[in-house]
């Protein structure tokens, strides 16, 4: 396991660093403050080997970046943290889980392929959220919910998909 641990506070610091970035543009120092709080508390929580701070953490980030996002802050500037966040927290939980086992075979194999599915995955989901904040149509209710239905069938056979072939 060499890559995990080496992205990992990366990913951290660019899931609160971002959003902080975009408070910080407007001007909004509380929020940065709290960001910058709850990126240090999550890298603290990796080092001391406590998921359950890293949960809380990225918990707290993602509704600070839900409130920006209420807040009409820059959406690209979350856009970046929420995936940065996503990648951060899976990480963390793969490299927690790898630890918790005595041995693992072919170790580096393991990490690259969950890193692949992890980037495949974080492409998919830049793809469509960039495509959903540059394109603006409007729907009914109806169509709203057959598309996501149809979302939530596709990823789900894409991931089916990809846990077939890593095994």
């Amino acid at each position: 396991m060499k890559w995990t641990p080496r992205l990992l506070p990366y990913c951290i610091a660019l899931a609160a660093g971002t959003p902080l970035a975009a408070y910080a543009l407007s001007g909004r120092t509380g929020q940065v403050l709290i960001l910058l709080a709850l990126g240090v508390w999550w890298l603290v929580g990796v080092y001391r080997k406590q998921p359950s701070l890293g949960n809380l953490c990225a918990t707290g980030i993602l509704l600070m970046v839900m409130i920006g996002a209420l807040s009409d802050l820059p959406s690209g500037w979350l856009l970046v943290g929420t995936l940065a966040l996503l990648a951060a927290w899976d990480m963390e939980h793969f490299y927690h889980r790898c630890h918790l086992v005595a041995r693992i075979e072919a170790s580096d194999d393991l990490e690259r392929r969950h890193l692949g599915q992890l980037a495949l995955i974080l492409g998919i989901g830049a793809i469509l959220a960039g495509l959903s904040l540059g394109v603006h149509l409007r729907l009914n209710f109806a169509v709203a919910v057959l598309l996501t239905l149809l979302a939530a069938l596709g990823l789900r056979r894409l991931l089916s998909r990809l846990r077939r072939q890593s095994d």
